[in-house]
């Protein structure tokens, strides 16, 4: 009873670090696509989704086999010197030109470690009797101290660059992401040594703790430097986030019905339908991304128009001129351009908004309260 229930929890788990990881990746990387801590934050989760991924289909994978399969190598090593990468490049510019020997390091270690654990025995040298949800299922070759105390060393490496980073920030909201990647860095730090230990000395603990650690650090990792991307560009993420991630745990519990359903019905393993979730939630967490890009590839000369009439709007005002007609035309240009039915541009005045410019115009003049008009979310446009 006691090891069905560790099955049970060990699978979800692993399950949901698989889908937080694959998901905050392509958040990550679609709201912020031309930023370098962008794409080694969506490395690092994407690199642990594969983690988490090898834990299911090995938990779920036929009994007595002896030796771990090829895909193993696609294991936690690859996280290590991406996320190391990440705390490097967050460092300034100087602090980091030191250390960029050290990546380069980490990266060729990594491409090592992930060989000999593919084709050879000296990492893993394969699996015992005892059920897969334990670390004693799985027997440490010779090289497996040097292994452990890479995942245990590369991480603890992040950790001092971030302490670092977080000493020298003067902005408190700043300061409140690092602070987050510094859990999420120790948590992971924590799933290695507990992790790493286990298996060398052959004990019976559960992968459980060690997964759930890992998970939560995944979850703070990618929430953190999602924030961290929207102060450092001016924006919000409060609305979108949860917005995205109601969506796609829309989508998850619709294809987990069905897995189910095919389940009881058709006898289909669930772990078949895997690789279909996740093919889900990348083509929808890449719709509105695309979506954006194929606007501006469609509508071009309406984008061009807006932005051609904005500037010369900036250069023929003048502090002469009465601001509300001039504001007017620039919202009866948007507006013509956009093909917008109706619109509105208010001032801030006292608690309130005074609406100087609007299309139709019969609104002009009325005032609006300002929670009304009260904004969660940011959008910068570049003219």
């Amino acid at each position: 009873m006691l090891d069905e229930l560790l099955f049970a929890s060990t699978s979800a788990i692993n399950f949901v670090g698989l889908i937080v990881s694959l998901w905050l990746g392509c958040y990550i990387v679609t709201r912020s696509p031309r930023s370098r801590v962008s794409w080694l934050a969506s490395a690092t989760l994407w690199s642990l989704c594969g983690y988490f991924l090898n834990n299911l289909t090995y938990i779920h994978g036929p009994p007595g086999e002896d030796a771990l399969p090829w895909w193993w190598g696609w294991s936690v090593a690859l996280a290590a010197p991406f996320w190391f990468h990440l705390s490097v490049s967050l460092l300034p510019d100087k602090l980091a030109e030191r250390q960029r020997l050290l990546v380069i390091l980490a990266y060729l270690l990594t491409l090592n470690f992930v060989a000999m654990e593919a084709y050879t025995p000296w990492v893993f040298a394969g699996t015992t009797a005892k059920p897969p949800v334990y670390h004693s299922a799985q027997r440490p070759g010779p090289l497996f101290p040097l292994f452990g105390l890479f995942l245990i060393t590369v991480p603890a490496l992040s950790l001092y660059n971030l302490r670092l980073i977080w000493r020298q920030a003067k902005s408190p909201p700043i300061q409140r992401q690092l602070t987050t990647l510094l859990w999420a860095t120790s948590l992971a730090i924590f799933s290695g040594i507990y992790t790493s230990i286990s298996i060398w000395l052959g004990l019976d603990t559960p992968a459980l703790i060690g997964n759930l650690s890992l998970g939560v650090g995944v979850a703070l990792l990618g929430y953190g430097v999602a924030r961290y991307n929207a102060l450092i560009e001016g924006r919000a993420i409060g609305l979108d986030f949860v917005y995205t991630s109601l969506a796609i745990g829309l989508v998850i519990g619709a294809y987990l019905l069905a897995a189910l359903v095919s389940d009881l019905i058709f006898d289909v393993p669930s772990i078949a339908f895997i690789f279909i979730i996740m093919l889900a939630i990348v083509s929808h967490s890449l719709y509105d991304w695309a979506r954006s890009y194929l606007d501006r590839l469609f509508y071009r000369q309406q984008y061009c128009e807006v932005r051609a009439n904005l500037r010369n709007f900036a250069r023929e005002a003048v502090p002469g001129h009465d601001l509300p007609d001039q504001l007017q035309i620039v919202l009866q240009t948007l507006s013509r351009s956009l093909g917008a039915v109706q619109g509105f541009i208010a001032l801030r005045e006292a608690e309130g908004f005074a609406i100087v410019a609007a299309h139709p115009t019969n609104l002009r003049g009325e005032r609006v309260a300002g929670g009304v008009l009260t904004a969660d979310e940011l959008s910068l446009i570049h003219i």
